[in-house]
């Protein structure tokens, strides 16, 4: 895949709190493993130092949401699970994924993200959908749980789709609580404004039912 198609794919409005991502797929060929980020001297690179123990297979597909050089960062939620993976890949080892606009149907089901939560059924109000949603921060740290201290975060309410995103406001007319939500093959990529819960916690990440 050329880096600028890619790039254009990845483009998302400035300043607000769109799902930013495109569906690419692995390649036929050999597995592809996931490299670290910058936060290791020197990665990504195709160094035995950079790769890690993970990798996808050919057919895969992934949410990618950077280029940087020769790598695209992804992310790979595998069918069943609820715990992404997110690294750097080889560019050339992935091809983009057109999709046709949403249907209705693509944003039915329940969701997960970790120990988030996100379920979207059909609203009487008509073209309506109705989201419910819970989000937790520090639910995996057991001394937290046992005090206590698990930080929580909860939507709910009708959205309506809208060139392919739909976007649920706590109140419209406030900067509280905005949830963007966008289909993207067997995925949903999720962002909000931080503002949905108690401190740190979020309902963004990649989704998968």
């Amino acid at each position: 895949m050329s880096v600028l198609v890619l790039a254009l794919l990845l483009q998302a409005v400035p300043d607000a709190p769109l799902p930013k991502g495109a569906l690419v797929q692995v390649k036929p060929g050999p597995q592809r493993f996931f490299y670290d980020d910058a936060e290791r001297k020197g990665c990504p690179a195709r160094t035995p130092v950079c790769r890690r123990k993970a990798y996808v297979l050919p057919g895969d597909q992934l949410v990618a949401t950077e280029v940087r050089g020769n790598f695209t960062q992804v992310t790979y939620v595998a069918p069943g699970r609820s715990d992404p993976t997110s690294g750097w890949i080889e560019s050339d080892a992935l091809r983009a994924v057109a999709l046709p606009a949403p249907a209705p149907g693509s944003w039915l089901g329940s969701w997960k993200s970790w120990d988030n939560d996100i379920d979207i059924t059909r609203s009487p109000a008509r073209g309506a959908l109705h989201i419910t949603g819970s989000a937790l921060w520090g639910s995996r740290d057991r001394d937290r749980v046992e005090r206590g201290g698990v930080h929580v975060g909860q939507i709910e309410g009708d959205a309506t789709p809208i060139a392919g995103m739909l976007t649920y406001y706590n109140d419209a007319f406030s900067d509280d609580c905005q949830v963007r939500i966008k289909p993207l093959g067997a995925y949903l990529v999720v962002t909000d404004n931080n503002r949905c819960g108690g401190a740190n916690v979020s309902f963004t990440g990649t989704y998968r039912k």
